[in-house]
């Protein structure tokens, strides 16, 4: 008779859920018991930004830190990835539309150890996954996988000439099987275990962050394009502004320490001080020291990027509190106006950032403050 916990239908979890104790816990320990060597899947599906398709998952089981192409990858690349995956799992995981999931939100919360919560039992599955480690585990994958050989030369993504960059990414990511998801989300990874980072790690995170690069331009472009409303992404940008917009503390103060200019300004006027606030540090994550380290190394506060915004202004339309409380810790003018009359209150008040709006009117805010054009948009472009 077949096994329930290998078939990963929904009828089978029905089934447990009927015949097994009511209490969620016990039904996912005990379908967890009875799975086949479910580590790597269940890390990778707990962490992972998005659900990840079949084609991404295998190639995130199969990389490892030795591959330099794809070449090499291909040799552990399992012929049924769904099989695999309901053989590893069970009906711990379903697979919708080529797409994979954990059974239910629940079956993340039930492996995901919170803060300060210690573990129930030595040998139990609940709060088995530490959340630093199992981000250190994609971002491993992610940044093996974007220093593969086939991304260091040049690519149709490099061209700025191209006007259907849309398609065009999209036609080239589709082979790559995993480099839409590693372009897009690699940061967002490593950020949570950076200071576990091993110096080889840091090494390719690096290359990754090297402006004048191939490489550089092949993953930043596909990532721009989801946080950007244009497709062009500026030039004469450092590596120093990228690591601000990362938030990845160590590149940051190895690149100061290096010499970096840390007011140098790319081709939109931009600083790495406003790379920093426009990510959303303080909002997304508590990323804040990127920008600490930018101030302690002297980066001009009142910069003024094409549009006559300054920091503040974007972390003001971005209702970044903390960031706005270190600028004007660091003597920031409050009221300085952008090219069209606005104020960093005009952007908070406008995208009803209240807790903004208190912190610049204890500064000292003029609430008064005319813009002289009604017309002006609430949300400032990311050009």
């Amino acid at each position: 008779e077949e096994s329930i916990v290998s078939n990963a239908s929904s009828e089978a979890f029905d089934t447990i859920l009927s015949s097994l104790p009511k209490r969620l816990d016990e039904v996912y320990e005990a379908i967890l018991q009875k799975t086949s060597e479910p580590e790597q899947v269940k890390k990778t599906l707990a962490a992972s930004r998005r659900p990840l398709t079949l084609k991404e998952l295998n190639m995130a089981l199969s990389i490892r830190a030795t591959d330099k192409s794809g070449n090499d990858i291909k040799p552990r690349l399992q012929f049924d990835m769904s099989r695999k995956v309901k053989g590893l799992c069970g009906p711990f995981v379903r697979v919708t539309n080529g797409r994979v999931y954990l059974v239910h939100q629940t079956a993340k919360e039930f492996l995901i150890k919170p803060p300060d919560v210690e573990r129930p039992f030595p040998f139990s599955w609940k709060h088995c996954l530490d959340p630093l480690r199992i981000n250190f585990v994609l971002a491993e994958i992610c940044v093996w996988y974007l220093s593969l050989d086939e991304f260091v030369r040049p690519t149709a993504l490099g061209d700025s000439c191209q006007t259907d960059i849309l398609q065009r990414a999209e036609q080239y990511a589709q082979p790559h099987d995993l480099l839409d998801y590693a372009a897009k989300y690699w940061a967002v990874h490593i950020r949570p275990s950076e200071n576990t980072a091993a110096d080889a790690l840091l090494r390719a995170v690096f290359r990754l962050c090297d402006t004048q690069s191939a490489l550089f331009r092949t993953w930043f472009q596909l990532y721009w394009l989801t946080v950007s409303t244009v497709w062009e992404f500026p030039k004469d940008m450092t590596p120093l502004m990228i690591a601000s917009h990362i938030g990845l503390k160590p590149l940051v103060q190895t690149l100061l320490n290096g010499g970096a200019d840390v007011n140098a300004q790319d081709s939109e006027g931009w600083a790495a001080l406003h790379w920093a606030v426009w990510e959303g540090h303080g909002v997304v994550w508590e990323g804040s020291e990127a920008v600490q380290q930018l101030l302690a190394a002297g980066a001009d506060v009142g910069m003024e990027d094409k549009k006559g915004m300054s920091p503040l202004h974007w972390a003001a339309a971005d209702g970044q509190e903390a960031i706005i409380r270190l600028l004007l810790g660091a003597g920031t003018a409050v009221d300085t106006r952008d090219s069209k009359g606005w104020t960093a209150m005009h952007f908070a008040a406008a995208n009803g950032h209240d807790g903004a709006v208190e912190l610049l009117l204890e500064s000292g805010a003029d609430i008064n403050a005319t813009d002289g054009d009604e017309e002006q948009e609430a949300l400032p472009d990311a050009t």
